[in-house]
């Protein structure tokens, strides 16, 4: 705990929520919330924690000051106006494995750029790195109470009709309709100085912080009776939703909730934003305002509260507000929704139960949201936080109608308060189940689980959890037979039971006998062969049960007494043809028996009968049983035919055995391979589904784009073209063993986090450094990571060979017109002179600068002179090279036979010797120099040979002639450009 510092607490109804953040050099690291959740037994019920383990710092002083910074922020925002609150902190940050010190500098503007500006920039370099709005859009005195004209919920609502005739907007006009539905409402606990009456109070408060600066709305007379057409309408209807909604949380729910960024009343300005058709949330200053575009929407309750919805989440959860997954929208339009259906002027046969945005939205100035949005998580997420945010709003909304207003809202509001500004929607699920636990003793698990499930949420509830091996078959008549379970309760357990009976039905219940956690009963034998079934029952004392197995008694373990007649199962897959560079070959089985297993031994001949034997294979734990061949690899040759049988006999006393194949041999053939290829996936299934950059951001539709699709697509053109290819991960693989293959293939495909393990990053420099080791490197992103400041200086320069992104979806791959006549190009089939890609997203495609010994192959159509496809070597041989990187994901070639043959050609010349090289040197004069080849070159063109040549040199035969190919011993005066020597 040294490195954390502790930042506030917060009590809420259901217990404390101790907030911290980390530390690393004395300086907060951004974003490390760490929320620790104890309920009112002061146990801890709930952690979420953004503890950043690998963020350290080299150097921990600051190059660049924060006056300076904030001068470059403010220069990058070209801010022109007021400024309304602006604030600079020095912070570590860490994202994708690099940390760097930073500058944090917030502006609000009071004008003109309207935002909270949230930017980052680099102490050491000044570079501005981040930059992002964090504004969520969507004499002495007494109090007394006024009253005022207001909209409640809506005129919409109110009339239950739909936006039409006289219920338009109309440039704000007033009409018959709409004023009919204004409704007189108390303004609670309002200021008065002695002559004015102010609408600012002890839960609400009007500002006017934000252009068009129309006023505070003060006033001689408590009463603010205007029509909608008047400004003042609006600052009685901000002041009387806000005031309730937050009067309602403090005084009805229990909830000391207010903002922490001042004291008093929420501060809301009923006109801001230049008058645009917008609404935000400040979290920097903690104040909300509305726009006037369309529909003024400070008139439509739901857009009041849905701003507010973004002040509760940002208080209670001391600044850590999520946007992740659209978490914040959708709590914004939970809190709108919830205040209108409470109001019961919709039944859910009509659609508007469902609307968010009654009279702002669903109108022609914007379709407005919905709370039956279907989508299912996470493969619904579109990547929008508005869009998105409707799962999160509408799964609440169902859970409402089950359980009602009053225990959704406290469960919302206890739920927020556990987590922390990288909470996703299921996290905040898994927090809403503990907050009903907290909060009702888990009364309400039944409906929110089931919603939360089909919605797609994986949670779990913190019932019981039993830990058991089951009895297995016993030749034991006698008995007894002792149950053993280890069980763990976040809550006092209040009974553990045994429930066991024979031949199909329950008949007896024992009590566990505990020893700390570890409980035991003994079920007394028969005497005589019986079934006996039975299962573990544990109730906590918030009669949270669980039983082991899950879902008892429908389901139960269950053993049988008696001589044992069954044999053992076994699941073996037959080997495949063997490669004889890799022999041995492994037999592996999962082998199982009632009873247990006394041997499993493999019985092989060779060739019908010319060599045979057996050797046993182990236990290698789980019930897999795995051994190697004991037959030496020189007593193999290519084509030999190898046969075998699985043989396995259980424990009992019966000795019963079973065989694989039940009758016969498997077989296989002794082959030779083309080489061994070990392809690390760098796209797994546990890759990043949403990727945060300088870019923006971006969510992989993986429905279109499986993760590892393109491993999968290497390992089967490489296999069917006779390599033997192995498939590992970077948390997988073993550097160690990688000397055992021809070549290493990194396969990063469309993952937008590339190579972002500094360990796999290291394992592939250290490859590199011996140039007799083979890589292809491949991926639409690795070249951005590495290049791109601060990226990955020392793996850009030693296995990529780059400095330089230019850009994504950079367009169709085109050969470079000198390299026509390369290996990789035409060996052993012909590769087309461009090559189209299927731009899906910055995985997609890079366009990367070839330096260090590296050149392109092909460039891609906006950028020429950027890679495309770069090639490395250490030396000049043609023949083949040691890295090819491909910047692009080779899955979205569109020709995929295409992308079959590249692959071909790239791994051959790799794989091309280059034992027989000899090099020769050569000084050049810039001048006339009489010289000789020395012996026969593969390309003995004198453009290839000496690049700065004038003309073609000239030989005598009777005359002197020019030529463009030398040929060896024969003399040539050539004319150089440069004083140079040559290789």
């Amino acid at each position: 705990m040294g490195n954390l510092s502790h930042t506030r607490t917060i009590e809420t109804p259901g217990g404390l929520h101790v907030r911290f953040r980390q530390m690393v050099g004395g300086f907060p690291v951004y974003n490390s919330d760490i929320v620790v959740t104890l309920n009112r037994s002061e146990t801890v019920t709930f952690v979420m924690s953004d503890y950043k383990p690998l963020a350290k710092l080299d150097n921990t002083v600051p190059a660049i000051s924060i006056a300076e910074a904030t001068r470059s922020a403010k220069a990058y925002l070209n801010i022109q106006g007021q400024i309304q609150f602006e604030k600079a902190e020095t912070v570590v940050y860490h994202n994708a494995g690099k940390t760097r010190l930073a500058h944090k500098i917030v502006i609000v503007p009071a004008e003109d750029l309207f935002g909270d500006w949230e930017l980052l920039v680099d102490a050491h370099s000044g570079d501005i790195f981040r930059v992002e709005d964090k504004a969520v859009y969507g004499g002495p005195t007494e109090n007394v109470t006024g009253s005022g004209w207001v909209f409640d919920p809506d005129p919409l609502t109110h009339a239950r009709v739909n936006y039409s005739g006289q219920f338009v907007d109309n440039n704000d006009a007033n009409s018959d309709s709409l004023t009919a539905h204004t409704v007189q409402r108390d303004l609670l606990d309002i200021e008065f100085d002695g002559t004015n009456y102010h609408l600012r109070g002890p839960y609400a408060q009007i500002v006017d912080s934000e252009s068009p600066f129309n006023g505070l709305f003060s006033q001689a007379t408590n009463q603010w009776h205007n029509l909608r057409n008047a400004s003042a309408f609006e600052a009685a209807n901000v002041y009387y939703h806000l005031d309730a909604s937050m009067r309602y949380i403090n005084e009805e729910l229990g909830f000391n909730l207010m903002p922490y960024q001042y004291s008093g009343g929420v501060k809301g300005d009923p006109h801001g934003l230049s008058g645009s058709d917008n609404s935000h949330y400040i979290s920097s200053t903690g104040q909300l305002a509305w726009g006037e575009g369309g529909v003024d929407d400070s008139e439509d309750a739901d857009v009041i509260l849905h701003e507010l919805g973004h002040g509760l989440h940002d208080w209670l959860t001391n600044g850590g507000l999520s946007q992740v997954n659209g978490l914040s929208e959708g709590c914004g339009d939970y809190w709108a929704n919830s205040y209108n259906r409470s109001k019961n002027f919709w039944t859910p046969a009509d659609p508007q139960y469902w609307w968010v945005f009654q009279w702002d939205g669903h109108n022609p100035f914007w379709g407005g949201r919905v709370t039956n949005y279907t989508a299912t998580y996470p493969g619904g997420l579109v990547g929008s936080v508005h869009t998105d945010g409707q799962m999160w709003a509408s799964t609440l909304m169902q859970i409402w109608d089950d359980i009602g207003r009053f225990a959704t809202d406290s469960n919302f509001l206890e739920a927020l308060a556990m987590t922390n500004s990288s909470t996703n929607q299921q996290d905040a699920a898994q927090a809403f189940v503990q907050a009903d636990i907290n909060l009702f003793g888990g009364a309400n698990l039944t409906s929110i689980v089931t919603h939360f499930t089909n919605r797609g949420y994986n949670i779990t509830v913190p019932v019981p959890q039993i830990t058991h091996t089951p009895l297995t078959d016993t030749e034991d008549l006698i008995g007894p037979y002792t149950v053993t379970g280890s069980i763990s309760a976040a809550n006092v357990l209040t009974s553990v039971q045994l429930i066991y009976g024979t031949n199909g039905s329950f008949t007896d219940t024992l009590d566990m006998n505990a020893v700390g956690s570890t409980y035991t009963a003994n079920i007394p034998g028969t005497g005589s062969p019986a079934t006996i079934q039975y299962y573990i029952r544990a109730i906590d004392a918030l009669n949270l049960a669980s039983t082991s197995p899950a879902n008892a008694p429908a389901n139960f373990h269950s053993f049988s007494t008696g001589s044992d007649v069954l044999a053992p199962e076994i699941n073996h897959n037959p080997l495949g043809n063997q490669a004889l560079l890799t022999w041995p070959a492994t037999v592996s089985a999962t082998v199982t028996d009632n009873l247990g297993i006394g041997s499993v031994v493999v019985e092989y001949v060779v060739n019908g009968g010319a060599m045979s034997g057996s050797f046993a294979i182990t236990d290698a734990g789980g019930d897999l049983f795995s051994g190697a061949f004991d037959i030496p690899a020189g007593s193999l040759n290519f084509g030999d035919v190898v046969e075998y049988r699985i043989i396995a006999t259980d424990a009992s006393s019966q000795s019963n055995q079973s065989s694989d194949p039940a009758s016969g041999y498997h077989s296989f053939e002794i082959t030779d391979v083309l080489g061994l290829v070990l392809i690390i996936d760098d796209d797994p299934a546990s890759a990043k589904l949403e990727n945060i950059s300088e870019k923006g951001t971006s969510v992989r539709d993986v429905a279109k784009h499986p993760f590892g699709v393109t491993a999968n697509n290497m390992e089967g053109y490489l296999s069917a073209m006779g390599y033997l290819v192995s498939v590992e991960t970077p948390a997988t693989t073993d550097p160690a063993t990688w000397g055992n293959y021809s070549m290493i293939i990194s396969s990063s495909g469309l993952n937008q986090s590339p190579v972002s393990s500094a360990t796999y990053r290291s394992a592939l420099e250290n490859w590199v450094s011996d140039p007799a080791n083979k890589l292809l490197i491949e991926g639409g992103e690795v070249g951005y990571d590495a290049a791109q400041s601060p990226g990955y200086p020392t793996f850009a320069a030693n296995v990529l060979h780059t400095n330089d992104w230019n850009a994504d979806n950079a367009g169709p791959l085109n050969i470079v017109s000198s390299q026509e006549n390369h290996p990789m190009v035409n060996t052993p089939n012909q590769i087309p002179s461009s090559m189209t890609i299927e731009y899906s997203d910055w995985g997609s495609e890079d366009a990367v600068n070839a330096v260090g010994g590296a050149y392109l192959l092909y460039g891609t159509t906006d950028h020429p002179t950027y890679a495309g496809i770069s090639i490395y070597d250490d030396n000049t041989d043609p023949r083949s090279a040691q890295i090819v990187f491909f910047a692009f994901n080779f899955a979205e070639l569109t020709d995929q036979n295409v992308a079959a043959n590249l692959l071909e050609n790239a791994v051959n010349y790799l794989l091309t010797s280059e034992e027989n090289t000899q090099t020769f040197s050569m000084s050049l004069e810039n001048s006339w120099n009489l010289m000789s080849l020395p012996m026969t070159m593969d390309d003995s063109n004198y453009q290839t040979l000496f690049p700065n040549a004038i003309q073609a040199p000239f030989y005598f035969d009777g005359s002197y002639q020019q030529s463009d190919d030398l040929i060896p011993g024969k003399g040539y005066w050539l004319r150089n450009g440069a004083t140079e020597s040559l290789p």
